[in-house]
């Protein structure tokens, strides 16, 4: 995860006025407090999630002018067929949670699991129910595969949630990092 990182610098004033050219800034230091500051976040329930976890192959993304496109030129495949940005896996979600492609965002479920995720891909509201979260298959986290390197499970299931033990759970909450987009780098 991202912080930004500050510094607290206690400075030794024993120095009188007249010593201060000879004396350097470091020898008047007593201590240096460093903080970490979280990113800015929201965080959004998810309620009623059934634990499903679809997949679209990346090669579906086919306009080279979006933000998805570019994302994808950037992403690479790991040895499980999942597309990655800074380990962290392109998933689809739907307009509910205020993100844009880049963003940074963890997938919570319901037992603990975290999942870093980044958006891949925004679903369009007409794909979604009314809030704009779940799809008609009752997903609302839809990762982005490379469809021929995918687990035979998962492909034949329709279903990421096959990956492993953990991922077997409803999501609970999408905590979006507000100010963390890849496509953003340096603009921040």
């Amino acid at each position: 995860m991202i912080a930004t990182m500050l510094f607290s610098v206690k400075i030794n004033v024993k120095a009188e006025n007249s010593d201060l050219p000879k004396v350097g800034i470091t020898s008047m230091i007593d201590e240096i407090d460093t903080f970490i500051v979280p990113p800015k976040r929201t965080k959004y329930l998810i309620v009623g999630h059934n634990g499903k976890k679809t997949f679209m192959g990346y090669k579906a993304i086919t306009n080279k002018t979006s933000n998805q496109y570019a994302l994808q030129q950037e992403a690479y495949t790991d040895e499980e067929g999942f597309r990655k940005i800074d380990n962290r896996y392109c998933v689809a979600i739907g307009t509910a949670f205020n993100a844009e492609v880049g963003q940074h965002f963890d997938a919570e479920l319901e037992n603990g699991t975290i999942i870093e995720c980044i958006v891949g891909d925004i679903k369009d509201d007409k794909d979604t129910d009314v809030t704009n979260t779940f799809t008609s298959q009752g997903c609302c986290l839809e990762f982005i595969v490379d469809s021929k390197k995918i687990c035979g499970t998962i492909k034949y299931m329709g279903d990421c949630s096959y990956r492993c033990e953990e991922w077997n759970s409803p999501c609970f909450q999408y905590i979006v990092y507000d100010e963390l987009n890849f496509l953003k780098k340096g603009e921040e």
